[in-house]
């Protein structure tokens, strides 16, 4: 089994109403989020995540096909999937 090494970390705020509240800077955070998202769902905890290391992601492709580029993955699951970009410059010479 590999190891797994940690890339970041992570720290669970609690709620306003949580009995062990300690970080006095929720209501900043909760603020931030609804001002962004939607204030229609309470919300009761926040998690921070600090990224410490990227890495990345790539499609087997990329490891199968070295000479492929992005324009290229992108081209061949556009005809995959028979989609093309809406209102898009990618490939915008290809359409």
């Amino acid at each position: 089994m590999m190891p797994i090494t940690p890339k970041g970390s992570a720290k669970l705020i609690l709620g306003i109403s949580d009995m062990n509240y300690i970080d006095t800077d929720v209501s900043a955070k909760v603020k931030f989020l609804t001002e962004r998202f939607t204030d229609a769902f309470p919300i009761n905890e926040v998690i921070e995540i600090t990224v410490v290391k990227t890495t990345p992601i790539l499609a087997p492709s990329y490891l199968f096909f070295p000479d492929t580029t992005e324009s290229k993955q992108i081209e061949s699951a556009m005809e995959t999937y028979g989609v093309r970009p809406e209102s898009s410059n990618l490939l915008k010479d290809k359409w």
